[in-house]
C-alpha cells in the first residue's frame, strides 16, 4: 500500500512522494484553505495540492508503527498566497484527520473515522462507517450513508445532516448552534433538547435506532 504526494509550487514545478501505509492512518493538515478528502480505491494514499501564488507546501512527512502511519501535510510556510488539498486514503481506512482552520469535504467508507477540527467547516458526502466529528467555531452539515454510530460535537456550530441514511445510533452536541436532521428510514428512538425542538418524527420506544440531540439553540427532526 502506498501513499503518493504531489504538489505544484508558485513557478509550476511539481514534487512526488511514494510510501508504504497499513490500513489505520492518522493525518494532520494544516495551512491550506480548502481540503477535500475521499476514501477511494484500496492500496493507494494519494494527496494533490493546488498552491496559489507564493504558496508553500512542504513534503507530505509521514512514518509507520505499529501498524499506522502517522501523517502531516504543512501548506503554511508563506504568508502570502494559499492551497487546496485533495487526499485520497483507501476504502475500509480507520482514519483520524485533523484539520487545522480549514474547511473539510469528506466521502467514502471508512472503517472508522475520526475528524478534528479547530476552526472550520466539516462536510460529510454519503460517509459509510461509524462517524465521530469535533469542530470548534464550524458547521457540520451533508449526510451520511450507513454505520453503527454517528457523533458530533460543535462549539458554536450548526449541525445540519440532510440524511441520516442507516445510521443506528445519531448523538450531537452543540454549545452554540442549531440542529437540522433528516431522518428517513423507519422508527427512532428520540432523546430531544434543545431551543426550540420540532420533530416529523414520533418517538418509538421499542425502535432499534436511536437519535440523541442536546443544544442550547433550535431542534429541527424532519422525517
Amino acid at each position: 500500500m502506498g501513499v503518493a504526494y504531489v504538489a505544484a509550487d508558485s513557478s509550476g514545478a511539481s514534487q512526488s512522494q511514494t510510501i508504504d501505509a497499513p490500513g489505520a492512518i492518522e493525518l494532520d493538515v494544516r495551512g491550506v484553505d480548502d481540503l477535500r478528502l475521499v476514501a477511494g480505491d484500496p492500496g493507494r494514499l494519494g494527496v494533490e495540492v493546488d498552491e496559489r501564488l507564493f504558496g508553500r507546501c512542504d513534503p507530505l512527512v509521514a512514518s509507520v508503527a505499529d501498524g499506522r502511519l502517522t501523517g502531516s501535510l504543512d501548506c503554511g510556510g508563506a504568508p502570502l498566497g494559499g492551497a487546496d488539498a485533495s487526499i485520497t486514503v483507501p476504502a475500509g481506512t480507520r482514519l483520524t484527520l485533523r484539520v487545522h482552520d480549514a474547511d473539510a469535504d469528506v466521502s467514502g467508507r471508512f472503517a472508522a473515522l475520526q475528524v478534528d477540527s479547530d476552526g472550520g467547516d466539516v462536510r460529510l458526502a454519503g460517509v459509510d462507517g461509524p462517524t465521530a466529528v469535533t469542530t470548534a467555531g464550524g458547521d457540520v452539515t451533508g449526510s451520511v450513508a450507513s454505520g453503527a454510530t454517528l457523533d458530533v460535537r460543535t462549539d458554536r456550530g450548526d449541525v445540519e445532516i440532510d440524511d441520516l441514511g442507516s445510521v443506528d445510533a445519531t448523538t450531537i452536541r452543540s454549545s452554540g448552534g442549531d440542529v437540522e436532521l433528516g431522518a428517513r428510514q423507519g422508527t427512532y428512538r428520540l432523546d430531544l433538547a434543545g431551543g426550540d425542538v420540532e420533530s416529523d418524527v414520533v418517538s418509538d420506544p421499542g425502535a432499534s435506532r436511536s437519535i440523541s440531540v442536546r443544544t442550547d439553540d433550535d431542534v429541527r427532526l424532519r422525517d
